[in-house]
């Protein structure tokens, strides 16, 4: 699911990109299992920087 979401955040990236499909990007991702009060709550956080 997470190189899915990747996949097409890079793809959006260049599409709007001068640089086209010279545009980079970097991704730093953590999946979170728990909530605060330590319920079942599965979701993901990323931090994207684009190099465009």
């Amino acid at each position: 699911m997470l190189h899915i979401l990747l996949r097409v955040i890079a793809a959006r990236l260049r599409k709007g990109s001068a640089a086209g499909a010279q545009a980079r990007f970097r991704a730093v991702s953590s999946i979170h299992r728990f909530g605060a009060s330590l319920n079942r709550h599965i979701h993901c956080r990323c931090c994207i920087i684009d190099g465009g």
